[in-house]
């Protein structure tokens, strides 16, 4: 085989030297491609899968926040104004603490 080799003239030489190279760099492209594509796919099972529940209870924490605020609201809106006021006051906020509860609540029935 190196008698072979050493037989070849220098231009076919550089040629099939240009060639390996070629070769080697389009296998290196293609493993790179092949990890790329799995790394895709881990990625995105990661993100639906397990950072799912971090998710769910980024939402309620966020949801609890708007009750607690609602509930103060609530209760700092109770201390002021006339008596009609504070009636009225009072129903259109617990509506909205309602609201917020049950949205709260279709949050955990769908995560469960």
């Amino acid at each position: 085989m190196w008698r072979t080799v050493n037989n070849l003239s220098i231009s076919t030489k550089f040629l099939l030297t240009a060639l390996l190279f070629i070769v080697i760099v389009v296998c290196l492209s293609m493993a790179a491609f092949s990890g790329l594509t799995r790394q895709k796919d881990i990625t995105a099972e990661l993100y639906s899968v397990q950072f799912k529940d971090s998710q769910l209870i980024a939402a309620i924490s966020q949801d609890i926040g708007h009750i607690h605020a609602d509930l103060l609201r609530l209760f700092r809106n109770n201390r002021m104004g006339s008596r009609a006021e504070r009636a009225n006051l009072l129903q259109t906020d617990a509506a909205a603490l309602q609201s917020s509860v049950s949205r709260s609540r279709m949050q955990l029935t769908q995560a469960a």
